[in-house]
């Protein structure tokens, strides 16, 4: 029960969404420099349109951020210099690369203000473009959500992008990481980080190749993957899979034709509220697939739209349900009912009467009396997902001490600011 209660919890704080870090491009402009970036910024149209020329950027870090730079000349034989600059003035980086080349920068941060960075032909002798980009690793924009057990398709674009995802995981699993580049030419760096930071894996493959990944996890909690072109030279698509093998894997991460997220962990309430969960497939059918929604019942719940169709466009953007409770006079409590998914329909016959999972939910009673859950889980005043909704997850996947409040935690604004507090507040309301 107590999983179910925080699971219930993280889907009341967090929602289910794909969070997908923006590309956000800015225009270099010879009369303003330094050029300020932030991180996750690159930049278009930069050029030594002289030979002499220097450009300048900036950036504002803090201690203990891990920066990445990347670098790329967009013309063969241009040589570009790079220089970093800590906020004291003192040079921190410095390296040049030989003939249409890159440069990847990567930086632990060890003083907050303001960094330079320059970038000026090495030899003095050409003009011609280059691209630079510029990454907090793990990234500003919460990376986006890596489910088990679904291809997903994505695009490195520009030749400088650093696309970020991650995943929650079990200590003791075995888990399987597949990535193929889909391009010709298309060369991808994978890097695997541990909930503490440490890369536990780190290759590359040239040429529309493939990479397999196999870890044995150590630790709960949540894992970073990244993957960049690794000569920044190319565009192009490619295609990750994630896969449980091995040990208490989640729950509800089964394979299935017709993904169903959530399932579990549900609420309405009799004054109107409502939920949502949300449904994808699991691969592009050849025909149209709908799926009829319905609940099992009306007293209690009403499900919207009652049904959905997917088809060979649109098969792989998950699409939301809503849930909205139902009042009755009798103080009955807390009731349990289901969203029913009807058997898919389609020409496809490998989609063809498949049957998602149907959903659990609970209604909350507005006639009875009692108390409430708090679901501000560090006391700041603020149901925020990535503070409280990360606590929760992580309480739920065994993290516990540092590991749990670990950059999830504001010392500044929160009344339950250490690991013992925070553990004690989930121990008093999962014990309700």
């Amino acid at each position: 029960m107590k999983i179910i209660f925080l699971f219930t919890l993280y889907f009341l704080v967090m929602g289910v969404s794909y969070a997908v870090q923006p590309e956000s491009p800015v225009a270099c402009n010879e009369g303003v420099e330094p050029l300020q970036l932030n991180y996750g910024d690159h930049t278009t149209g930069c050029a030594f349109e002289a030979v002499t020329d220097l450009d300048q950027f900036s950036f504002i870090g803090s201690a203990g951020d891990v920066v990445r730079i990347n670098v790329s000349s967009r013309i063969d034989n241009s040589d570009p210099f790079v220089e970093v600059r800590d906020p004291d003035g003192t040079v921190i980086f410095d390296q040049f690369c030989d003939g249409g080349c890159s440069i990847v920068i990567d930086l632990s941060l060890t003083i907050s203000g303001t960094y330079t960075v320059t970038i000026q032909e090495t030899r003095l002798d050409e003009t011609g473009v280059y691209q630079l980009q510029l990454e907090k690793i793990p990234p500003v924009a919460e990376p986006r959500s890596f489910p088990y057990d679904l291809a997903l398709d994505d695009e490195l674009n520009p030749v400088t992008d650093l696309d970020f995802f991650s995943f929650e995981g079990i200590a003791n699993t075995d888990v399987r990481i597949n990535v193929s580049s889909r391009i010709d030419n298309s060369d991808p760096f994978v890097e695997v980080r541990d909930p503490d930071g440490t890369v536990i894996f780190d290759q590359f493959c040239d040429g529309s190749c493939s990479i397999v990944i196999d870890l044995s996890l150590t630790i709960s909690g949540t894992y970073t993957v990244t993957v960049q072109e690794t000569r920044l030279d190319e565009t192009g698509e490619y295609q990750l899979n994630f896969q449980c093998l091995f040990g208490p894997c989640p729950p509800n991460f089964a394979s299935a034709l017709i993904i169903v997220t959530p399932t579990l962990g549900l609420s309405t309430n009799e004054n109107g509220g409502t939920d949502t969960f949300s449904i994808v497939l699991n691969g592009e059918p050849s025909a149209s697939v709908t799926i009829g929604l319905s609940s099992d019942d009306i007293s209690e719940g009403a499900v919207s739209p009652a049904s959905l169709t997917f088809t060979p466009e649109n098969w792989d953007i998950p699409q939301e349900v809503t849930i909205t409770g139902q009042d009755d006079p009798n103080s009955d409590g807390s009731q349990q009912y289901k969203i029913i998914t009807a058997l898919a329909v389609s020409e496809d016959t490998v989609f063809n009467d498949n049957n998602p999972d149907d959903i659990s939910v609970v209604n909350l009673d507005n006639d009875s009396t009692g108390g409430s859950i708090n679901i501000d889980i560090d006391g700041n005043g603020v149901d925020d997902a990535l503070t409280d909704g990360l606590l929760i997850l992580r309480y739920l996947f065994g993290s516990r001490g540092a590991a749990l409040i670990d950059g999830a935690v504001d010392s500044s604004g929160c009344t339950r600011c250490t690991a013992v507090e925070i553990e004690a507040y989930f121990d008093s309301i999962t014990s309700i």
